[in-house]
């Protein structure tokens, strides 16, 4: 036996480690005895290893290497993780180096490139983990994209989904406007921050925000059915107040939710703006308006603030309200928790969105033929209070409990491009019995060639002739429901043309695509076609507009089943019905056009 070296001589280690590697023993087939196994939390395949992947490789190892040793059957599964969210911000950031964007690429050359730089970069990870001398199993070396891993992925889906545990609904979500995604709770987090805080006069009432650009849709006012200073009003009951864009309707809501100790005890509640106002609107039936789009600015519903991103329109907001008299006082340093994205430490903006959540409370049995019934959540808590899992140190047995009674469903879709899609498909058609799609007349901006994006601008002369004709050429035509936009534009012409023989909606859904900074601009001073996968500057895709009308038409197929239904709506929402309900692509729709 040769003498051991009085220092330590790292350059052997690869000589070592591959002589412990040839030797078979880091892999199960060559073993006997009883099994124990560990599966490797796989690190993210986009980079090189850091001291916490060393900590938790070293643990594990040491795990493995002693059951070895105690004649154990032995096997510690490696792997790498494609990581969604988190490599795409990665390969974002490569980009933007190379002044590119994502946005600059369509969906599949976008998910080519991000592949290429993963494997590019996947065995760095692989060899970190090697010069850390872990006894892994590297016949068996998974990759989280690997054919069986998503086979499994989808499987435990439609699992999870026929036991009721999936579902897809429109609910409350972290939504990042720089990374354009849904994020789950894991993915966002609270930073200090110092704002003012300011209380306002509405009404009778005074309520309190450090945000009120998120008030232009409040029109219900909330308080503790069991707070005394304010049992004179009753639930249901409506009051005229004056607010920031002129005299609102609004409605006394009593609900438990409301923290009796924090301010005056009411609040106005708009349900997008966090988790606490969509679920008490949820439970009273109250309408959802949206306030701030996916890019982070005021829609139409602000008035003239409306196209403006939100610190640029805060100060102006305020500045109105005081001239209203409707001010009443400001607290300079309200030190307070602001929800950002954990990646850029962009703000969250909350958005009411068509998502795919596991339920975490509902209650469920794993098989057909069991009666009782837990949640996922009840399972967890059960499993370390009888011990089955132990928290150490001890004392994050309590941070846990406190996570698991304040859970909520659990968003798993994302708005990105790498990674494993949900495996779902609508069977039902995509139109009721008849669909029919109207433009809107000429407006003052079509005279001049402008795009109008989301402005709300009037008919021309010409435009309001052409309402009548368009009355006048479908006077043979019967429709259950005439769904327009709400810019005046597209409801004028539908109302001039169907209010006397058809229900007349409106949804925000049907609006002109937002061409960012290209509003106003000449028609012809851009090339549409560029804009399918990336969006106008500061404003939205073609893509972004199929998203919306997707939503619609599945809201539709439930709510009016069989019916006879017209649009009339704008360019790029009768370019994405083209895509929807005829299955073109938008270049073919463009081409058509």
């Amino acid at each position: 036996m040769k003498e051991l070296p009085k220092t330590y001589d790292f350059s052997k280690e690869q000589e070592i480690y591959k002589l412990w590697e040839n030797s078979g023993y880091f892999n199960p087939d060559n073993l006997k005895g009883k099994p124990y196994t560990i599966i490797m939390p796989p690190p993210n395949a986009n980079a090189p290893l850091h001291v916490g992947h060393a900590l938790g490789m070293t643990i594990e190892d040491i795990l493995i290497r002693y059951h070895r040793m105690q004649g154990r059957k032995t096997l510690w599964l490696p792997g790498t993780d494609h990581a969604g969210f988190e490599t795409q911000v990665v390969f974002e950031k490569k980009l933007e180096k190379d002044g590119k964007s994502r946005f600059q690429m369509t969906r599949q050359e976008f998910y080519k490139a991000c592949w290429e730089f993963v494997q590019g970069n996947k065995h760095i990870t692989e060899e970190g983990i090697r010069r850390l001398g872990a006894s892994c199993d590297w016949s068996r070396n998974i990759f989280t994209l690997d054919e069986q891993v998503v086979k499994v992925v989808y499987e435990t889906f439609q699992q999870m989904y026929q036991a009721g545990l999936i579902y897809r609904g429109s609910r409350i979500c972290n939504w990042c406007i720089k990374h354009q995604t849904a994020l789950s709770d894991l993915e966002t987090k609270y930073v200090e921050r110092e704002d003012p805080f300011y209380y306002f006069k509405y009404g009778p009432f005074s309520i309190g925000t450090a945000r009120p650009e998120t008030k232009f849709g409040d029109k219900y006012v909330v308080m503790h059915p069991k707070d005394n200073r304010y049992k004179q009003y009753k639930h249901g009951q409506t009051i005229d107040v004056e607010w920031i864009n002129g005299p609102v309707t609004a409605t006394i809501i009593k609900d438990e939710a409301v923290d009796m100790e924090f301010g005056t005890g009411v609040m106005t509640i708009t349900p997008w703006h966090d988790a606490t106002d969509f679920e008490i609107a949820q439970r009273h039936q109250l309408d959802m308006e949206q306030i701030i789009d996916l890019r982070g600015k005021l829609l139409t519903i602000a008035g003239e603030f409306a196209g403006m991103k939100i610190k640029e329109a805060r100060p102006k907001i305020i500045e109105k309200l005081q001239s209203k008299g409707l001010l009443e006082k400001t607290e300079k340093k309200y030190k307070h928790n602001v929800n950002v994205c954990y990646k850029c430490g962009t703000d969250i903006e909350p958005q009411i969105l068509p998502q795919w959540f596991v339920a975490m409370t509902k209650p469920f049995s794993k098989q057909e033929s069991e009666n009782s019934k837990q949640s996922l959540r009840d399972m967890a808590v059960e499993a370390v209070n009888n011990g089955e899992i132990k928290i150490i140190p001890e004392h994050f047995k309590k941070t846990f409990m406190h996570w698991m009674e304040n859970i909520r469903d659990w968003p798993i879709s994302r708005q990105i491009a790498w990674g494993i899609p949900v495996p779902a498909w609508y069977k039902k058609p995509l139109q009721p019995l008849i669909i029919k799609n109207f433009a809107h007349a000429q407006t003052v901006d079509n005279e001049e060639d402008k795009s109008s994006g989301h402005y709300d601008v009037e008919l021309s002369e010409l435009g309001k002739k052409q309402a009548l004709q368009l009355k006048k050429a479908t006077k043979d035509e019967q429709f259950d429901i005439v769904i327009t936009s709400d810019l005046q534009r597209a409801r004028i012409t539908g109302e001039t043309a169907f209010e006397e023989k058809a229900k007349i909606v409106t949804d925000k859904r049907l609006r002109e695509c937002d061409y960012g900074d290209f509003t106003g601009a000449k028609d012809t001073s851009f090339k549409k076609i560029e804009y399918i996968d990336k969006p106008f500057p500061n404003g939205e895709s073609y893509k972004d507009v199929e998203r919306r009308l997707q939503s619609l038409l599945e809201e539709i197929i439930e709510k009016y089943p069989g019916k006879k239904i017209a649009f009339v709506s704008h360019q790029a929402p009768q370019l994405a019905l083209e895509v929807l309900l005829n299955k073109k692509t938008w270049k073919e729709a463009f081409a058509t056009d």
